[in-house]
């Protein structure tokens, strides 16, 4: 976690804040289970890795307000999913007791979703092709609006929803196996689920997809976007900054944290 931190403050993704609330949520993933923070950091290398070959015009040193959004959620259904079973050995999903399942269900949707809709965002705005409101697709809107969609963008967040599945089903991989032979764990009171556990990537894949969809729709009702002639190709979210900013779409209620958070832990509860 120390050195993620580091190297994250050195390349200016993370500003002091971000690093500790990093330190803190990337410890406590580990303590859960590495099954999880493999999960987490699947999220965190391929975002930031994505991030340094976007054009997306976005400020550095992410602080903690942001990390916490994209993980604080997720993190809390992973420290109750082993609570419930009060066990860190890594069980696959479970049909009793069903709240194991439900909380680990919703860590792996928070995290399709969050990666989902970042891949979107640092992928999509790479297309040729003009982004369209998603609440009125018959109207392109300027690169950078918040709740534009592209073809490109809506492919990646399937794409980033699929990996997350994919990441997390082969983590567990050794889990399901152990699943198979009742001798190699204690698994008094625990049944597995009949579902195939590969069901874990479709749900992955699903949930990112959904919410990244509903993280765009939320974008372009509930965050305002604006431009301004006097600062070509950039986007503004607050109409305050100044008297020249023309809205394009949104309303000045909800941030890009907010709206990030609200639509993860909408996808989380729901998956």
């Amino acid at each position: 976690c120390i050195l993620i931190c580091y190297r994250s403050r050195k390349k200016k993704s993370l500003d002091t804040s971000g690093c500790i609330a990093a330190f803190v949520t990337g410890t406590i993933t580990l303590y859960i289970g590495w099954r999880f923070a493999i999960t987490m950091l699947a999220f965190f290398f391929s975002s930031s890795k994505l991030g340094n070959h976007s054009n997306e015009q976005e400020p550095p040193n992410r602080n903690w307000k942001q990390v916490l959004c994209n993980s604080f959620v997720g993190n809390i259904c992973g420290v109750a999913y082993h609570l419930t079973l009060d066990t860190f050995q890594p069980f696959p999903f479970l049909a009793q007791p069903y709240l194991s399942t439900f909380f680990l269900g919703g860590f792996l949707a928070f995290y399709a979703c969050t990666t989902a809709d970042t891949w979107a965002s640092e992928i999509g705005i790479l297309s040729s092709s003009p982004p369209i409101l998603i609440t009125e697709p018959w109207r392109a809107v300027p690169k950078g609006t918040n709740g534009a969609v592209t073809v490109l963008g809506l492919v990646a967040s399937v794409a980033g929803g699929a990996f997350i599945g994919i990441t997390f089903y082969l983590s567990s991989y050794t889990s399901l196996q152990q699943m198979q032979d009742a001798t190699a764990m204690d698994v008094d009171g625990l049944i597995e689920s009949q579902t195939s556990q590969s069901w874990l990537i479709a749900l992955a894949t699903l949930c990112g997809f959904m919410g990244s969809l509903l993280d765009s729709v939320l974008g372009a009702t509930l965050q305002f976007s604006g431009v301004s002639a006097k600062h070509a190709g950039v986007i503004f979210e607050d109409p305050t900054q100044s008297t020249s900013i023309k809205r394009v779409s949104g309303r000045f209620i909800l941030s890009n944290n907010d709206v990030n958070l609200v639509s993860a832990t909408i996808t989380c509860f729901v998956g």
